[in-house]
């Protein structure tokens, strides 16, 4: 019986802290978001998060891990959603048309990670070894089902085949950050002063991107 107790407590424990340690990441990146990763401190994080800062540094002891760990969250969320898209799909163009909506729905639906990951590219804050090899991983892994969906697209005739599946994915994959991280950046200018509405723009920037890419057969109509 005390061991089982024991256990339990453990794993209460365990649940607090990674309860705790999600609390502050929640509110860093709201903190970052706001105030760039420059402008943003340790106090403020806490102090959003409720914490002292002694607690927040207990789980992150720098700024830079604090900012590496909300990176590695995000870069996790949009691998997952990756992830779940492509085992529904089955030929090379229909997972390529996936990498697209999975785009748009990580723009709309983790709005706060998208913007995260924008800081990351256009940033330039070095995160530290053992993060960095992390996310690094995570977008490995997305290159890979990018480059190969496009080798599968060539196989199966849905998508050109004179172009190389390591720069299909690279393209792909600027074209729609591209995309999302300008009309981000937009806000409601985009309507206000061109009246054009964001979800359209997207849509139809990412149909654009898609047609690129797709073969001849599948253009005319093809199966």
């Amino acid at each position: 019986m005390c061991i089982i107790r024991v256990n339990i407590m453990k794993s209460r424990r365990e649940k607090e802290k990674e309860s705790r340690r999600e609390l502050i990441l929640d509110a860093a990146e709201k903190v970052f978001i706001n105030r760039g990763y420059d402008l943003a401190t340790m106090d403020e994080i806490a102090a959003s998060a409720e914490f002292t800062k002694k607690s927040v540094y207990s789980y992150f002891p720098t700024k830079d891990e604090l900012f590496a760990a909300v990176i590695l969250r995000a870069s996790e969320i949009l691998f997952r959603i990756f992830n779940e898209v492509f085992v529904n799909n089955k030929t090379g163009l229909d997972k390529i048309s996936a990498i697209g909506d999975v785009y748009v729905h990580f723009y709309r639906e983790y709005n706060a990670s998208f913007k995260i990951l924008s800081m990351r590219r256009f940033g330039g804050v070095e995160q530290p070894g053992e993060y960095r090899v992390k996310i690094e991983k995570y977008w490995s892994e997305v290159f890979s089902l990018m480059s190969d969906s496009f080798a599968e697209g060539r196989k199966d005739g849905t998508l050109r085949k004179d172009i190389d599946p390591v720069t299909a994915a690279l393209y792909v994959m600027s074209s729609s950050n591209g995309v999302l991280d300008f009309v981000a950046s937009c806000g409601n200018s985009l309507e206000k002063n061109y009246k054009v509405n964001a979800d359209e723009f997207i849509k139809t920037s990412m149909n654009m991107i898609r047609d690129a890419i797709i073969s001849e057969k599948i253009k005319k109509g093809g199966k």
